[in-house]
């Protein structure tokens, strides 16, 4: 019999998204889709009424998840990005 070359395995699309630094936990995800509705209707509202401190914090609550991996700084920064919109709501 021949001996044949093992094929290197296939990684999971898991270790794929860890090699390339996104390590994003299941908290993570869920806040950042909560703060991504929140950052689109807040984008959207903002547009409407013409008011820029409500379209630039729905930008921001719509991007910065992107950037951050971990689940606290996640929840601390939507928090905080949420709370400037109440503090300059019209």
């Amino acid at each position: 019999m021949e001996d044949f070359e093992t094929v290197p395995s296939i990684p999971s699309p898991l270790e794929t998204m860890q090699t390339l630094g996104f390590d994003y936990s299941v908290g993570a995800l869920v806040a950042a889709t909560l703060f991504g509705i929140i950052g689109i209707w807040l984008f959207r509202k903002g547009r409407r009424e013409a008011h820029l401190p409500n379209v630039a914090v729905g930008v921001g609550l719509m991007v910065y998840p992107l950037f951050v991996t971990s689940t606290l700084y996640t929840w601390v920064v939507g928090t905080l990005l949420c709370g400037i919109a109440y503090y300059y709501w019209p």
